[in-house]
């Protein structure tokens, strides 16, 4: 129930932070960045009303203010820029749902206008120069204002020309495929699926890949007081890598990467003396008879000071020791992998007694142990980043910067296997030029299902 608590309150101190610094982008007018955080304080609180109405109203101005850039990019001899910026505004207006008020809507339908002209020469002149990659890729990047039906003067005009070359593209990168070329392969398939041509093509299993991952974890040594279970620290470690390119269903062989380590946890207590130091009154009281009863004796203070008094009592004091050291290594085709996390050892003191001395002050303590959940929890993260960091490194060695290529291979099949980690890379941007007469990125706009 506690941790419950903690939870909660944690929840509602982010949503409070989020929601307030959207207030304050709000009054800034930065409607990017408060829509940002509206977002992120409606998704710890998505059943809050008003936040959804400020992130509604926040998108709103932000969509308007967009607008405004756009035509100022257009005046100002920018019309790419314009056209882009107002094809991804349309998409927000239709994903946010948002009304627009007379003002909005005339500006769009000028500035919808302009672009569709706009685009309806760039297609024209790429139909003419037979730059049909080029073609395709802006009826994709400008799929919005395609649309409209602005540009359908020139997709009458070139647009079959421009299919037929591209499906004889299709046609001749098919030459370029080995049976292993699974990447390039899939570059493929997207690509002639622009084309309207649904192609296949046999391939083999991929030796360079894995299709089995396991890790191996007799050699951890732990302290069993510990409670951590090597088998669940293995199993996290294999759930969260299997995902990584090297390892696919096409892939041939099974990879086993060692565990080893030791996890250390003792825990021990001693008597420990405890002393209290609490504020009394100190009394002086006088004895008289009674002056109506002589034989009756009367008690009657005369004089009060406060004092210290301190008491001691005994309890207990624990003491816990955690650490550990784990390492995990093994070979990715002829690459070595390795990869350590070392927690040090730490001290976790806690006291406990039963002594209850109310007039003093002194109730019974709880010990508040170490938390062994959230360390066995963390337990193999720092490893898991790190080893990830090492096959990343590893793929790009092997595929950017290969010191030497298979043969089974297509030469594209590099370019294509950088890609996944790398877009940027010399030799992506050298292949995807080369081939496509496009940047990577213009390539996956062309490519992406319903472009």
């Amino acid at each position: 129930m506690r941790v419950l608590i903690v939870i909660s309150l944690l929840l509602l101190t982010a949503c409070s932070s989020n929601l307030r610094k959207g207030d304050n982008m709000m009054e800034a007018e930065q409607y990017d960045q408060a829509a940002m955080y509206y977002q992120r304080a409606l998704a710890e609180d998505p059943g809050d009303d008003d936040i959804a109405l400020k992130l509604y109203e926040a998108r709103t101005r932000m969509v308007a203010a967009h607008l405004i850039k756009v035509r100022l990019q257009r005046q100002g001899e920018q019309p790419k820029a314009a056209a882009m910026l107002l094809n991804q505004t349309l998409k927000h207006i239709k994903q946010w749902k948002i009304i627009a008020d007379s003002g909005v809507k005339a500006t769009i339908e000028e500035e919808v206008w302009e672009a569709g002209k706009w685009l309806n020469r760039e297609l024209k002149t790429l139909g003419q120069s037979r730059a049909y990659n080029r073609y395709f890729y802006y009826l994709a990047q400008f799929d919005e204002i395609e649309q409209t039906g602005l540009a359908d003067e020139a997709k009458r005009q070139y647009q079959q020309s421009m299919t037929l070359s591209g499906q004889r593209q299709c046609q001749q990168l098919e030459s370029s495929l080995t049976p292993f070329s699974h990447y390039l392969h899939q570059y493929w398939q997207a690509y002639c699926a622009v084309f309207s041509l649904a192609v296949d093509y046999r391939l083999a299993p991929d030796p360079s890949r894995y299709a089995g991952f396991a890790v191996q974890n007799k050699q951890v040594d732990i302290a069993r007081s510990a409670n951590i279970n090597a088998d669940a620290v293995a199993e996290k470690i294999q759930r969260q890598l299997q995902d990584h390119l090297w390892f696919s269903d096409h892939g041939t062989r099974s990879l086993t990467l060692t565990l080893r380590g030791k996890v250390d946890y003792a825990k021990r207590s001693q008597r420990k003396r405890y002393t209290r130091v609490y504020k009394a009154k100190q009394e002086t009281w006088q004895q008289i008879k009674d002056p109506k009863n002589p034989k009756k004796v009367i008690r009657t203070l005369i004089h009060k000071k406060p004092v210290a008094k301190t008491v001691t009592f005994y309890g207990e004091q624990i003491t816990e020791t955690s650490g550990h050291q784990l390492r995990l290594s093994g070979r990715i085709n002829q690459y070595n992998l390795d990869a350590k996390e070392i927690i040090s050892h730490a001290q976790h003191v806690t006291d406990r007694h039963d002594t209850y001395f109310k007039s003093e002050g002194i109730y019974p303590k709880a010990a508040q142990y170490f938390n062994q959940q959230a360390w066995q929890q963390g337990m193999g993260k720092e490893l898991i980043d790190k080893t990830r960091q090492r096959l990343d490194q590893l793929w790009l060695q092997a595929y950017c910067q290969p010191q030497t290529t298979d043969g089974r291979y297509a030469a594209a099949e590099y370019p294509a296997r950088c890609a996944q980690l790398n877009s940027d890379h010399a030799s992506v941007r050298a292949w995807t030029q080369a081939t496509f007469d496009l940047t990577h990125g213009q390539l996956m706009v062309m490519l992406k299902p319903g472009a």
